[in-house]
């Protein structure tokens, strides 16, 4: 089976993440492409809001790691500084093919999946994608969403498991339609909450799984096994945080208006 990873550069989880599937389907990863940050002005109160997010998703170690890393990165652009942590570095080491690319819906990047032959896309973008890039590859395009869909579907959905008290945190592997995370499901799992948890030590647990989890989904699409439908009474959806919803957990209270959506 062909696999062709499509992914945002983010060292501390997802980069180990896609090394580790890289190495467990040894031979039939067939690229990888990174997509690269659109420049945007972003307002002051998104910039506090995402401030504070890396403040709960990062644990102090992780945070300051993160911190050294990007300047390490800038370093390197002026100085012959080496790096080992980013997706290209990751697909020089193991020697698969890098490229990047604006958007995964561009149609040179779909035209690219077609002449490989690719199998099945795994998308690990926040980007919508399109119909021309879903019907590109020969079976799929699949993404990994940490949560029990279809409850919490859309953006940051640890963050608000923890926000609503839940007592046990999802991971989901679905396929991947032209709306927010409401493909069919080809495997989810759940984990506990333990009592002393934190955002950050959840992210890790999940990331942990993740990977096994995603090895037996890609299996059971090679095997065309059935899905489960996305849908139900306890379907939600959330969107970014604001920066006084962060601040509130941070600081142990409830507060509202929460950024459900749906």
């Amino acid at each position: 089976m062909k696999l062709f990873i499509v992914a945002i550069d983010e060292p501390i989880y997802l980069n180990r993440y896609v090394r580790r599937l890289i190495e467990r389907f040894d031979g039939e990863v067939v690229g990888v492409a990174k997509l690269t940050a659109r420049r945007r002005r972003r307002t002051l109160p998104a910039t506090a809001a995402l401030a504070l997010l890396a403040l709960v998703v990062f644990s102090p170690r992780d945070l300051m790691r993160l911190i050294g890393l990007k300047l390490r990165e800038l370093a390197a652009g002026v100085l012959p500084v080496p790096t080992r942590h980013t997706l290209a570095d990751i697909c020089r080491e193991l020697r698969i093919p890098f490229t990047t690319i604006a958007t995964a819906n561009a149609p040179e990047f779909v035209a690219t999946i077609e002449r490989q032959g690719v199998d099945v896309v795994l998308n690990q973008t926040p980007e919508i994608l399109r119909s021309d890039i879903l019907r590109a590859p020969r079976r799929c395009v699949i993404n990994r969403h940490m949560a029990w869909l279809p409850s919490y579907r859309g953006a940051w959905p640890v963050f608000w498991q923890f926000v609503n008290g839940e007592q046990r945190l999802g991971l989901t592997i679905h396929k991947v339609d032209e709306r927010i995370d409401t493909g069919p499901i080809i495997l989810r799992e759940a984990i506990a909450r333990l009592p002393d948890d934190t955002v950050a030590a959840a992210y890790r647990r999940l990331f942990e799984r993740s990977v096994e989890l995603t090895c037996d989904a890609l299996r059971r699409v090679e095997l065309d096994m059935p899905t489960m439908p996305n849908e139900g009474p306890d379907a939600s959806c959330y969107a970014t945080p604001h920066a006084g919803d962060v601040a509130r957990f941070m600081l142990g209270r409830r507060g509202s208006p929460l950024r459900r959506i749906a």
